[in-house]
């Protein structure tokens, strides 16, 4: 919501990592998708907020002069997915489409999918991105201190479903 309310606090964020050196800037849109933002009553923002967390990141690359990335954040949808929640996979697709096309409609030179714990999860959006453009896609997965997800997967498998789901670069983080 910082997005809307305080856009110039997140792009002061941005221009104080691209002065520090960064060469990717995420999108202030992490959690921006209708699962999470029902919470808030915010879940017809989702379009809004994503479209306007593009246009800060992009502002402050302009105003900086410098030429960097602008990567459009994209986190789980925060509820769990059939089978082992109630939401579906079509919502969960329609989901992150939702949030993806805007994103993409912003202007962003790349996505990132970050701090995805299950894989089935991370397979929706990859799926659903590789539908709607070819964009780069950078994909980090979250690992326990045992060296799996949260759900047992190993880093092997991970990178193997990762790879044939389309994204460019596979990482870890928030582990």
């Amino acid at each position: 919501s910082l997005c809307l309310s305080h856009p110039d606090i997140v792009q002061k964020i941005h221009l104080e990592y691209i002065n520090a050196g960064a060469e990717i800037i995420t999108t202030n849109s992490f959690g921006a998708n209708f699962f999470r933002l029902v919470k808030y009553g915010m879940q017809e923002d989702v379009r809004k907020i994503n479209i306007r967390a593009v246009k800060i990141a992009r502002e402050a690359r302009e105003i900086s002069g410098k030429n960097v990335f602008v990567a459009g954040s994209v986190g789980p949808i925060g509820k769990p997915i059939e089978p082992l929640g109630s939401i579906t996979i079509e919502e969960a697709s329609n989901t992150f489409r939702h949030q993806i096309n805007a994103l993409i409609e912003g202007g962003v030179d790349l996505l990132i999918f970050e701090t995805f714990s299950n894989l089935n999860e991370i397979k929706i959006a990859l799926q659903v991105a590789r539908e709607i453009t070819q964009l780069p896609i950078i994909a980090g997965v979250t690992y326990n201190e045992d060296g799996e997800t949260p759900y047992g997967q190993s880093p092997e498998q991970v990178v193997k479903v990762l790879e044939d789901y389309g994204a460019d670069v596979i990482g870890a983080n928030c582990s």
